[in-house]
């Protein structure tokens, strides 16, 4: 389906435009489902945080619940597993992922991403001392050993070693995250699995005392998140930027950080609700270099949200009021 391409490519714009056009179509049951995964995965990687919970916690589970043997499924299950993650509810993940596993038709699914999720709940739950059934691990390996099958099978193997690495199998082995990092980066993953991983990367550098290099992945992990847009992530690397005492690229003082012309143009349309691809219509340019344009201004203002840059620019009086032009250069 277009909508789920467009999700694991990381093009937001465009997943946002087609689950809007799901909803216009007959209710299926797959398109219910599909609709109700892409959305959550909208939510949850641009960093909206209170509306990927509000989703999770009340359409998403209900949907969980009552179309358990559609198609899509899986995938819903996957982003559910992220958020109760990233909510720290450990063993809300767990279930949901122990409920993925009964199914019957997972060799038929794509199952490569559950594998990955599991592994990384089962990590979670290593670092916060309450470690899973000691034979969790061993399972999860024959599972994937058994339906991984997908040409890019090494990506995914990659991210569930690292999930599992150390001496206590928590994820925090940097060798074993340096390699998923590169494995991902050679695509074949949800896009927003590259970020991810070199920022999981600098934090074990982190913990092992490698402060220059975990400086260096961080500032990588952050490029990746704002070059796909991924502002989960983005946040993540200045939250680990700031414990860790590392420079930080928010605006000094509260005052509003020079912009270029078109960054101005750009963050005036963002202010008035336009996606990256009407930005790009408007502007006569690309919704990849919009998207670039965007990435930048977050990065200036030292915010995480086009919502967060609209607000910012409206308070500090940043954003040109003047209509763009649309001859200026990108």
């Amino acid at each position: 389906m277009q909508v789920t391409a467009a999700c694991y490519l990381g093009d937001w714009d465009e997943t946002e435009r087609l689950v809007r056009g799901l909803a216009t179509r007959p209710q299926d049951t797959e398109a219910v489902v599909t609709g109700a995964a892409m959305r959550l995965r909208l939510h949850h990687c641009r960093g909206e945080d209170v509306a990927a919970r509000e989703l999770a916690s009340t359409e998403c589970r209900e949907i969980f619940a009552s179309y358990a043997g559609a198609d899509a499924i899986p995938d819903l299950q996957a982003a559910l597993v992220e958020v109760a993650v990233l909510d720290d509810d450990l063993d809300l993940a767990w279930t949901t992922v122990q409920s993925a596993w009964e199914r019957a038709d997972k060799v038929i699914n794509e199952v490569s991403e559950l594998c990955a999720c599991t592994a990384r709940v089962i990590g979670a739950l290593r670092r916060r001392g309450t470690p899973p059934a000691p034979d969790a691990e061993s399972d999860l390996r024959a599972q994937a050993a058994a339906l991984i099958r997908s040409p890019m099978g090494d990506r995914w193997f990659a991210l569930i070693d690292a999930e599992l690495s150390g001496p206590d199998g928590d994820g925090s082995d940097v060798g074993t995250w340096q390699r998923a990092a590169d494995a991902v980066a050679l695509g074949g993953v949800r896009a927003h699995l590259v970020p991810y991983a070199r920022y999981r990367l600098a934090e074990a550098q982190l913990d092992a005392g490698e402060r220059d290099a975990a400086a260096e992945s961080l500032a990588a992990a952050r490029a990746s998140a704002e070059d796909v847009g991924v502002a989960l992530v983005t946040r993540s690397c200045d939250e680990l930027a700031a414990r860790a005492g590392f420079p930080s690229g928010g605006p000094p003082d509260g005052s509003m950080p020079e912009l270029t012309e078109r960054e101005s143009q750009v963050l005036h349309l963002v202010g008035q609700g336009l996606t990256n691809r009407e930005i790009g219509e408007q502007l006569f340019i690309s919704a990849k270099t919009a998207s670039v344009h965007v990435s930048a201004i977050l990065r200036k203002l030292g915010v995480t949200s086009r919502t967060e840059a609209a607000v910012l620019a409206a308070h500090l009086g940043g954003a040109s009021e003047a209509e763009p032009d649309r001859n200026a250069t990108t």
